[in-house]
């Protein structure tokens, strides 16, 4: 009587072998159809993997942008106590770029007048969004045209496949229409799977930089609001002690 497990590695290789077998029919079938689909979807390949090269570079530039609304409160509080000090630590923790703005803020408040820390910081702002949105225009071309071009490889399948079918005359052959309609329209359903993933990283990172925005644009207006208040209650204590003086 023979031992079940022993006819295992048996049973499985006739699997394996099948396994090996199909591995070069899928890729000569995917060879085959980039190939009925011609230089259009060449094309479209090309820009899809330069879509997915700048998708994955934004995604990791994005990682930790976002500041936690933790770190962003902690400087709050040590500027309402007046440790500016611990304020810069406090800035020093913050995700992203607001981190350094607030901090060369906090840094300079003593020195500089709050007017010019305000523009200072709005122009550190506003270039680091713009580093942020860079290479999103060419996601949008990409999106944009990956349908065009997927519908102008189906409109050149169809004038082909049409004249095959005009060439034949007589012996004109349905199959052949219909074999070429479907290989035009590989195109098209090539040019909409670039275009959709891609619409959609696009918005993903556009709604990211837009929330940023928002982010930084209150914390900085919070932070100089209570930059002001201090500055205000400074001068105020300065002019009371000097009518007291009088």
């Amino acid at each position: 009587m023979s031992d079940p497990l022993s006819s295992t590695p048996r049973e499985s290789a006739p699997l394996e072998t099948a396994q090996a077998a199909a591995s070069p029919e899928v890729a000569s079938s995917l060879l085959d159809m980039a190939g009925a689909g011609g230089p259009v979807l060449y094309l479209l390949g090309v820009l899809s993997v330069a879509a997915l090269g700048v998708m994955l570079a934004k995604l990791v530039q994005m990682r930790g942008v976002a500041p936690s609304r933790k770190s962003i409160q902690q400087v709050f509080r040590a500027v309402e106590a007046g440790e500016i000090d611990e304020g810069v630590k406090a800035a020093g923790r913050v995700k992203g770029p607001l981190g350094p703005i607030m901090k060369s803020v906090l840094e300079e408040a003593g020195s500089l007048p709050l007017a010019l820390l305000r523009e200072k910081a709005q122009l550190k702002a506003e270039a680091a969004l713009e580093v942020l949105r860079s290479h999103l225009r060419f996601l949008e071309v990409i999106a944009m045209l990956a349908p065009l071009l997927g519908l102008l490889g189906t409109v050149l399948g169809m004038i082909d496949a049409f004249h095959a079918l005009a060439s034949a005359a007589g012996r004109a052959d349905p199959t052949q229409l219909s074999g070429g309609i479907w290989e035009a329209l590989l195109t098209t359903a090539a040019g909409l799977g670039v275009a959709i993933p891609v619409t959609a990283a696009v918005n993903w990172f556009d709604r990211r930089g837009e929330r940023l925005a928002h982010v930084m644009e209150q914390s900085l207006t919070h932070l100089f609001l209570q930059l002001e208040l201090k500055e205000q209650a400074r001068h105020g204590g300065e002019r009371g002690f000097l009518k007291a003086a009088d």
